[in-house]
Parts: C-alpha cells; structure tokens; sequence
C-alpha cells in the first residue's frame, strides 16, 4: 500500500490481484473487454487497437499480459488516465479496452469472442492508523456503501 498511508492519505481504495494486497475487501471486480456498438468483429489474427491506461495500471498490465500469452496481435492505439477518454475512444469503434463488469459504461458492450481471460480483481479499502472520529465514520459508510453496490 502506498507508503504516505497516514501521512498524506487517510483512506486508499485501491484495486489488487484477487487475493493479494492488505486492507478491508470491499468487493470483487471481474475486468472485461469492451468495445463500441460499431466496433467489428476481430478475427484472431487481426491486430487489435487497444486502448489503456499509462503503465503502472494493473488492468494495462493484465491485458498486454494475457493479448501476449494468447500470442494474439496487438497494438497500443491510444493511452490516457481518464476513464472517460478510454471510454470515448472504445465508444467510438477506434479501439478495445478493459473495464471492471460492475461498472460497464453504458457506451460499450463486453467482447466476448476470442479474446482472452483476465484475472479477478480485489478492491480494498485501505485505512491509516488513529484515524480522526470523521474519516473513520466516512471510512465505515465507504465499506458499507461499495460493500453493497454488488459483487461479480
């Protein structure tokens, strides 16, 4: 977890490998492939425009990681750290991208053919220590609330 816990940060939510990572388990996120109504139907051995997160993202990590395993052709057609530009582009047809089946924007529909698996991920609430009386109840209404919003 990150080292400045408790000395910048108070609370971290933070995704991890299903399984790994300390802190409270919020929930678990299933990431999916996603694509624009408009994007085609790729044959496995077209190289597919992918669109991710700058590195450091554990969901760019797993799809460059899985596209390579599966020895399927790729390219990386753009890069950005905001969901909604992921989004746009994938909207638009231009590119595929990876995103957690809990939260699918409504613009993109889950790719299903051969593409492959993508590991589950932990989301976990990650709390410093003495926490104040307010961050520890925001800290409580957290976990309640992404508790319930559902699980894969």
């Amino acid at each position: 977890m990150p080292a400045r816990l408790g000395e910048a940060y108070d609370l971290v939510i933070a995704m991890h490998p299903e399984g790994h990572g300390d802190g409270e388990l919020l929930r678990r996120e299933r990431p999916v492939w996603a694509a624009g109504a408009s994007y085609p139907v790729a044959a496995p051995h077209d190289i597919l425009p992918v669109a991710l997160y700058p590195p450091g993202c554990l969901f760019r990590q797993w799809a460059i990681e899985a596209l390579d395993a599966a020895a399927r052709p790729w390219r990386l057609a753009f890069v950005s750290r905001t969901l909604a530009a992921v989004v746009a582009i994938a909207a638009q047809g231009l590119a595929i991208t990876v995103v957690k089946v809990g939260t699918l924007p409504p613009r993109l529909r889950v790719l299903r053919d051969s593409l492959p698996p993508l590991p589950t991920a932990d989301i976990r609430l990650h709390r410093a220590r003495n926490l104040s009386r307010p961050a520890a109840l925001l800290a409580d209404h957290l976990q309640r609330a992404i508790s319930e919003f559902g699980a894969i």
